[in-house]
């Protein structure tokens, strides 16, 4: 079951024009070419092996497909995903 933003928490948010992602700590995905993915505001790694990575976050999961793919680096808020990126996914 997802997880809404009640009433009052959206309408502070929009009156203070807080971002999304900060006020509803949603994921941030940026995609560089075909080659780097970035992911922020993620809550764990599930899955890991080298055509596959699966990543909950507070919502949803993300699943990157492709190939040699590997994490070079995460901390607590953002992960840097590499190698030849074919597909994402967003998986409920």
């Amino acid at each position: 079951m997802k997880e809404k933003p009640s009433k009052i928490t959206h309408n502070i948010a929009n009156s203070l024009q807080i971002p999304r992602d900060l006020a509803y700590k949603d994921a941030i995905i940026t995609m560089i070419g075909s080659a780097e993915l970035y992911i922020e505001n993620y809550k764990c790694i599930l899955e890991y092996e080298e055509r596959w990575i699966i990543v909950q976050t507070k919502t949803n999961k993300v699943k990157v497909e492709g190939k040699h793919l590997q994490i070079e680096y995460y901390t607590n808020d953002e992960m840097k995903i590499k190698g030849k990126i074919a597909h994402v996914f967003y998986e409920t």
